[in-house]
């Protein structure tokens, strides 16, 4: 059975009340942007208020349709004409449509609008699969906070500590120009072919983390692994093999195993693809100096290892419960 998210197409309602002169009527207008933590049948949602007056208050309505409201009367600013305030749906099925009733109140009299937020389906939920104490995710992580559809695919190569923003896509462009800040706000692989080796300067060792953090590519509920969890990998049961067509390590006593495809990765001197199809690289979480460990396998050897941040390696995600 296909899971589902909210996908939002937002759209402003403007109700207007009382015998005001044209000129006089406040208008205040509603819609809707940012989905941020959308697990399978939950998602907080931003509804953005404009006016042209003074706003004495504004909050969100109590009664949701086809949902439950896990925060409720989040506001903006007392006496604000303009901002946004989040609320988290939950209970979220399929098939539905949703519906918000935010209100303002402005010169006395109190504004509604309705947003609506329609549903969309996405590859199954991931139940990952626990080895040695450990839940994996069973699939690569795609763009930001997505999977891909099956195990054997290979998703994005993401350079260390870096958010999912179009650069881990392999065909995305490249840029020489290092980031002096967490978000490059671009996507462009960044090419670093000198020491430290890394699309940041100065480095920060806390863009990823034990801790989830901003620039963590995994899906909600999900985060990248530590040294620690990945070599709990190195451990258990695992063999070179292929699943539909494609080379990788099996890992696990019982089934369904764990598949780690043997993606290869992407230079981070030239922005090239490398050894797809006979080497796995697999970013952790964890700083190592300068450089940062991964998980690294062929046909013939699975362990640990550490290389440069500005490399792109594929990231398989652990459970945050």
């Amino acid at each position: 059975m296909k899971n589902t998210i909210i996908l939002l197409m937002s759209f402003a309602v403007v109700l207007l009340f009382g015998s005001c002169k044209p000129e006089e009527e406040p208008t205040v207008t509603f819609t809707i942007s940012d989905a941020t933590n959308v697990s399978a049948n939950s998602a907080t949602f931003k509804i953005v208020v404009t006016a042209n007056v003074t706003l004495t208050e504004n909050g969100i309505c109590y009664s949701m349709q086809n949902a439950t409201p896990t925060t409720e009367n989040s506001k903006i600013s007392m006496g604000s004409a303009a901002g946004a305030f989040s609320v988290t749906l939950t209970d979220l099925t399929e098939n539905t449509d949703y519906y918000a009733r935010p209100y303002a109140i402005a010169n006395g009299k109190t504004y509604y609008g309705t947003v609506k937020m329609f549903k969309t389906e996405l590859p199954e939920k991931d139940d990952g699969i626990i080895i040695n104490g450990v839940k994996w995710a069973t699939r690569n992580v795609a763009s930001h906070g997505k999977f891909v559809e099956k195990p054997e695919d290979f998703g994005g190569y993401y350079q260390w500590g870096r958010k999912g923003d179009g650069h881990e896509q392999p065909t995305s462009g490249t840029t020489t120009t290092l980031s002096i800040t967490d978000d490059p706000g671009h996507g462009n692989f960044i090419l670093s072919p000198s020491s430290p080796y890394d699309w940041r300067t100065p480095q920060n060792d806390n863009l990823w983390g034990t801790i989830k953090t901003a620039n963590d590519p995994c899906p909600a509920g999900w985060r990248v692994p530590t040294q620690t969890e990945q070599a709990l990998l190195t451990g258990a049961n695992s063999y070179w093999g292929e699943l539909n067509g494609v080379n990788g390590y099996f890992i696990g006593d019982g089934e369904p195993k764990l598949f780690l495809p043997a993606a290869g990765n992407r230079y981070g001197s030239n922005g090239s693809l490398g050894d797809v199809g006979t080497y796995g690289y697999y970013w952790s979480s964890t700083p190592n100096g300068t450089n940062a460990y991964h998980l690294y396998f062929y046909s013939g050897s699975f362990r640990m290892s550490t290389n440069y941040r500005a490399y792109g390696y594929t990231v398989r995600c652990v459970s945050e419960n």
